[in-house]
């Protein structure tokens, strides 16, 4: 386990094999079926972390309390997303918290970590049409509103109470999407992190790269985390992030 402060950018499914619905706006959830993943919560209430899980945590605060990029490079199976469920409580309990996930399916598995870990965070989430038409997961499966308009999730940032967490989850596809959102609504995230992020790294002109930017997603910190960096190497100049 690595935890990295430097700015070197850096599951199993809960899915039933049948195709996503193609659908546009906010699928408008009721309080009691979605929106929220808990009622109440409190640093003390979340899951109690094993020691290496402490330490990262203890590293992750001290690296972003002002700010930042930072790594946390962890083996698969190691807790990656509790880590970051008590940094995010640590770091910004009342914040706007962006979380980006390759897929739908880790998009719904980073979901069931943050409701177990019993969150009260108001939940959003964004996949656009073109991320999740061949997936084995459904977008009407997620216990939480969701939407592919950047006007909705301007809306839903400036509607939603600032006195606890805002989280939004995204696909990394879809970055975009609540980046321009963000923008609309003059917000900026108090925490980004970028799952599997070794997935962004490489050339700095494809689309998943646009985390790593905040004129595409503004954000105060970013923390990426990955089991396997990416180290690359290039025999001509190329514009590249690299994790």
């Amino acid at each position: 386990m690595t935890v990295s402060g430097d700015r070197a950018y850096a599951g199993s499914s809960i899915a039933r094999p049948v195709a996503a619905p193609r659908r546009q706006g906010i699928d408008r959830v009721a309080p009691e079926e979605g929106g929220e993943v808990s009622t109440s919560w409190s640093v003390e209430r979340l899951p109690t972390l094993r020691d290496y899980q402490r330490e990262a945590v203890e590293a992750i605060v001290r690296g972003q309390a002002a700010g930042g990029r930072g790594q946390f490079r962890a083996a698969c199976g190691s807790g990656k997303s509790l880590v970051a469920v008590h940094a995010a409580a640590r770091l910004c309990p009342a914040g706007l918290v962006v979380v980006a996930c390759p897929s739908l399916p880790l998009l719904a598995q980073t979901l069931a970590v943050w409701a177990a870990a019993g969150m009260g965070a108001q939940v959003l989430a964004v996949c656009s049409d073109d991320t999740v038409a061949d997936v084995a997961v459904r977008v009407a499966d997620l216990q939480c509103p969701v939407t592919t308009r950047q006007d909705e999730v301007a809306d839903w940032v400036r509607r939603t109470p600032g006195s606890r967490m805002r989280l939004i989850l995204v696909t990394h596809l879809s970055v975009a999407v609540v980046g321009k959102g963000l923008h609309e609504a003059d917000m900026v995230a108090d925490l980004l992190v970028i799952d599997e992020a070794h997935h962004t790294a490489g050339w700095s002109g494809k689309h998943v790269a646009l985390v790593h930017r905040d004129e595409h997603l503004p954000a105060t910190r970013r923390l990426y985390m990955t089991a396997t960096p990416r180290v690359l190497g290039t025999r001509r100049p190329l514009p590249v992030t690299l994790m």
